[in-house]
């Protein structure tokens, strides 16, 4: 919705300043909606997905495709978080790779396997050099 209609996007991450200054409001990374929310003064975290596939525009493929959507191998949803948290990069459904920049990884609690996939994720993440640690601690200071 808030990708549809920016300005009530934009109230929203007003909304959430004037609600609780220390929140962290998430957002879908290379959006407009990430874009606008930036220019409030919420504080931002653009999430990737380790376990949905990427479109070539940067949005995630439709869950109406079904599995073809999702990433339902733990060992794959690693590699796709290790790349976007490292490198910035995600591959596409095309096979295309495209750039993208997140402060933090999701994990559909609803996606088959979740737990599996989280456990390898930050296994991946941590044998490739990535810091884990509680995405409020990333804002200190």
């Amino acid at each position: 919705m808030f990708e549809e209609n920016l300005p009530l996007g934009r109230a929203a991450a007003e909304g959430v300043v004037e609600l609780d200054p220390e929140l962290i409001l998430m957002t879908m990374a290379m959006t407009k909606y990430d874009a606008e929310a930036r220019k409030t003064k919420a504080r931002v975290a653009a999430e990737g997905f380790a376990d949905r596939v990427y479109a070539d525009d940067g949005q995630l493929v439709s869950r109406k495709l079904g599995k073809d959507a999702l990433v339902s191998d733990p060992a794959k949803a690693a590699e796709q978080a290790v790349r976007m948290v490292m490198e910035g990069k995600v591959k596409t459904i095309t096979g295309k790779t495209i750039d993208v920049k997140v402060q933090t990884i999701c994990i559909h609690g609803d996606s088959p396997g979740a737990d599996k996939i989280v456990a390898a994720v930050r296994d991946g993440l941590v044998k490739a050099g990535a810091v884990v640690k509680p995405l409020r601690d990333w804002f200190k200071g």
